[in-house]
């Protein structure tokens, strides 16, 4: 038997989804996972304003009663994520143009709180989108409605450096997998590349997608972005590029049919992408075989009784041997 052929079966045999909750606010121009979870913790957005749920990822019920509730923001939270270094250690974001940082006790928070461990505020407008670095301690970078990106040291509490050459809202933030740019895709889909190495360099620049729509993007590997989005004809793509060419795509491909907001997560171990459409009741599993005709081919898809309202991948370390 080819072992290539083998090794791409062994990849997608436990790639399925598994429902939390059913109990997942949706605030209006929020397009972000809405939940974080890691071994310990899962934390999602909350029906009440200004709130989030917090409780032990093992416990999986229904949250119908205030248990477990957070109230940590003024407005919306738009989003979440747990630090890659501590498993106690939560951020969140939202309406108030703050970024907001959360010590998990053993026992978990206290019903109710309102009062966070640390508060990163630069009077933003609306902080929407944040994620940690995956490289280095105590860094984490934020994008808000002001169009600024800024990256905390939140030890020191301040920011160490700002973005400001984005012309539109944000819609994607990712953190490189080496860790040195940063890569946001903006309304009308263009895509600007970052270095954090060089506050003053010129970013890189391309459109991805040129639909309407609001576009995502992923790392795969150190040179290469997926992107997903919309074309003219509202047709659903996705596409991959090079950073160190991005006058044209490597490739481009239709991502299925549907129209709610797709979420990426690449594995890039195994090389396999997964997307899961917001509003929908599948997710797809892609192999991405960099330097083929095509790069990008679905390998299988995973049907859900409900409609996805919130997903997140979580740390391969939550996973049975």
């Amino acid at each position: 038997m080819d072992s290539k052929v083998h090794f791409k079966f062994v990849k997608i045999v436990n790639a399925y989804g598994r429902e939390v909750s059913t109990h997942i606010n949706h605030p209006t121009g929020g397009d972000q996972d809405m939940v974080a979870a890691n071994n310990d913790w899962t934390a999602f957005q909350a029906k009440q304003m200004g709130a989030f749920y917090l409780s032990p990822t093992a416990e999986f019920r229904r949250y119908e009663d205030n248990s477990g509730i957070v109230h940590g923001h003024q407005g919306t939270v738009y989003d979440l994520g747990f630090s890659p270094f501590y498993r106690n250690l939560l951020a969140s974001c939202g309406e108030d143009g703050k970024v907001k940082l959360w010590v998990i006790p053993e026992g978990g928070l206290n019903n109710r709180e309102t009062e966070a461990d640390v508060v990163l505020d630069e009077k933003a407008k609306k902080m929407h989108i944040l994620q940690w670095h995956g490289i280095a301690d105590n860094t984490i970078a934020s994008a808000a409605l002001d169009n600024i990106v800024r990256v905390w040291d939140i030890e020191k509490e301040k920011t160490t450096m700002t973005f400001d050459n984005i012309e539109q809202q944000i819609n994607c933030m990712r953190w490189g997998i080496d860790g040195k740019t940063i890569t946001t895709i903006s309304k009308g889909g263009t895509m600007i590349i970052n270095d954090v190495r060089s506050n003053d360099g010129k970013p890189l620049k391309c459109v991805t997608h040129t639909g309407p729509r609001v576009n995502r993007c992923v790392n795969a590997d150190v040179n290469h972005i997926i992107t997903c989005g919309y074309n003219k004809q509202a047709a659903r793509e996705m596409a991959l590029w090079d950073k160190r060419n991005l006058d044209k795509e490597v490739w481009k491909g239709p991502l299925g049919q549907g129209i709610g907001v797709m979420h990426l997560y690449f594995d890039p171990e195994l090389r396999l992408l997964t997307a899961v459409g917001r509003g929908e009741t599948e997710a797809s599993c892609w192999e991405f075989e960099p330097g083929t005709a095509k790069p990008l081919y679905q390998s299988c898809v995973n049907q859900f009784k409900e409609n996805t309202r919130a997903s997140h991948m979580m740390p391969k370390s939550c996973v049975d041997p």
